[in-house]
């Protein structure tokens, strides 16, 4: 699910495809903890992976799949949160 945190292109709010400001706060917060939740957890078809790869996907696709403020919100979280990095 992509959600776009300014409102302007890229497919969101899945099926309805609702865009930006329509989607809310707590949608966009979900979206950034389901993802960090999905590639932090093993899965059968792949291993967990750690918080590097959390923070690579959040940085990239902050303000495109992901909402701006729930990445940065996150990123500074995970920040605070050093001992996950090494």
């Amino acid at each position: 699910m992509g959600i776009n945190g300014n409102g302007e292109g890229g497919v969101s709010g899945y099926p309805r495809v609702l865009r930006g400001p329509i989607i809310n706060a707590e949608a966009k917060i979900l979206a950034v903890t389901d993802i960090v939740d999905a590639i932090c957890r093993y899965r059968v078809y792949r291993p967990a992976t750690g918080m590097e790869e959390v923070a690579d996907e959040l940085t990239v696709n902050r303000g495109s799949k992901y909402d701006r403020r729930a990445c940065d919100a996150a990123l500074t979280h995970l920040m605070e949160k050093r001992f996950w990095f090494e």
